[in-house]
């Protein structure tokens, strides 16, 4: 959950409470604000009783008494008090009242009275005023979200601008960074750190790219030079056996360490944009065209190919789409076992590479690194660049390279379905 986000559910939180808090208190505090005028009302209309009681003294002929509204009620004289006035809520059939029980006294004498106001306008009235003020707190409390999320957006636009660009920002390309002004110390200081720190990872970044360049480089001539020697070693005729395989395994080093130059050299020149031009490519055929260069790594392994093609079009480079390709079914065949299977499946958008073979040695997440290796008798000599410059490559053109291992399968997809840009 974004921020933004927590902080209006934090406000929405509190305010919601507030409000389902405040509806009963309030509709009781009113309520009893209104009895309260109730009881002071029956109170004046007691006293008026009095005074009608006195003006009319023809009622206390004819107890009991009761107004025409049935709201005044006189009883027949009793000895003593009944006791203290009391006040009283009665839920009648069809109306609830508020009486007050009295007595007045006259000539002596002790009268009962009984006094009711009906409640059912003030239940309406306070029903109408808890309903408008629910109205109007839910429209306040409403506004003030609203608001402060407006607010909230328009404050914080400048670092949700920041943080889309350091999630763009891309060493390869090294685009400087263009953060929005604002007036916020805060996210100044945030762009400012950014900046910073995206210009020493890219000065860091091309640092090291110059170093592999210039190592790959440095390295071609002493490898050739070293392999033009030893072959010169080997053809001599005083070599004896044992010296003879000596200079065997150096070449065999000297050729790993050059194939090791080569992917070096391969991936520099992938991170400098060196292979810009995008064509229209046929999968099938390339793949049919690398079958055919590996056809003896196949045979030696006694491998069951299984190939499915569709005339699916590939948006690509043609050497890295070559190279990707290739590095794929030669991964699959080294790692498959002597017999195994290796499935080929082209479909629109799709390229499934399969090998059958154990799982492996390493977590899954760590397959495209680069020098990560598996153990292969048949491949001794890899260098573990192999699936990194696949990673590379579908990173360049924005192609997908997923793998699962699923019933004894090793599987790789390459999902190509999204134009690459150039």
């Amino acid at each position: 959950m974004n921020l933004l986000k927590r902080i209006i559910r934090s406000h929405l939180l509190y305010a919601s409470s507030a409000l389902i808090f405040s509806i009963p208190v309030f509709y009781f505090v009113t309520r009893a604000l209104c009895i309260q005028d109730v009881d002071e009302a029956l109170e004046k209309r007691k006293k008026e009783l009095a005074v009608q009681l006195e003006s009319n003294r023809g009622i206390i002929t004819r107890l009991p008494w009761q107004d025409i509204n049935d709201n005044n009620f006189i009883y027949s004289p009793v000895i003593q008090p009944p006791g203290e006035d009391y006040f009283e809520t009665i839920n009648g059939k069809d109306e609830p009242f508020r009486a007050l029980h009295s007595y007045l006294q006259m000539d002596g004498r002790i009268y009962p009275v009984v006094l009711r106001i009906s409640l059912i306008g003030i239940e309406d009235l306070v029903q109408g005023i808890v309903i408008t003020e629910i109205l109007l707190l839910l429209l306040i409390l409403g506004g003030l979200l609203w608001i402060n999320r407006q607010q909230s957006l328009r404050i914080w636009k400048p670092f949700y601008q920041a943080l889309e660009q350091l999630r763009k920002f891309k060493l390869d390309r090294g685009k400087d960074l263009d953060f929005m002004d604002t007036d916020i110390t805060e996210f100044r200081d945030l762009q400012k750190a950014g900046m910073i720190l995206t210009e020493r990872a890219y000065q860091t970044y091309l640092q090291q790219k110059e170093f592999i360049e210039n190592a790959a480089h440095e390295m071609q001539t002493p490898l050739a030079s070293m392999r033009a020697i030893l072959e010169m070693m080997i053809q001599h005729e005083s070599l004896g056996p044992g010296l003879s395989r000596q200079v065997q395994e150096l070449q065999d080093v000297i050729s790993r360490v050059s194939r090791l130059n080569k992917g070096l050299l391969l991936l520099a020149k992938i991170d400098n944009n060196q292979f810009n031009e995008i064509i229209p490519l046929y999968p099938a055929g390339i793949i049919q065209k690398i079958r055919a260069r590996l056809q003896m790594q196949l045979d030696a392994k006694k491998i069951i190919l299984s190939e499915h093609y569709e005339d699916a079009v590939l948006q690509g480079n043609p050497v890295l789409s070559d190279i990707l390709l290739s590095n794929l079914l030669t991964n699959a065949i080294q790692y498959a076992p002597e017999g195994g299977r290796v499935i080929i499946n082209v479909s629109t958008g799709y390229i499934e590479i399969k090998n059958a073979g154990e799982p492996l040695p390493f977590p899954e997440e760590r397959l495209f690194q680069r020098f990560q290796k598996g153990y292969s008798v048949s491949f001794p000599g890899g260098n573990g660049l192999g699936l990194a410059i696949v990673w590379q490559i579908c990173e360049t053109f924005h192609y997908r390279i997923s793998y699962q291992y699923k019933s004894s399968f090793h599987q790789f997809t390459l999902d190509f379905s999204s134009p690459p840009e150039s």
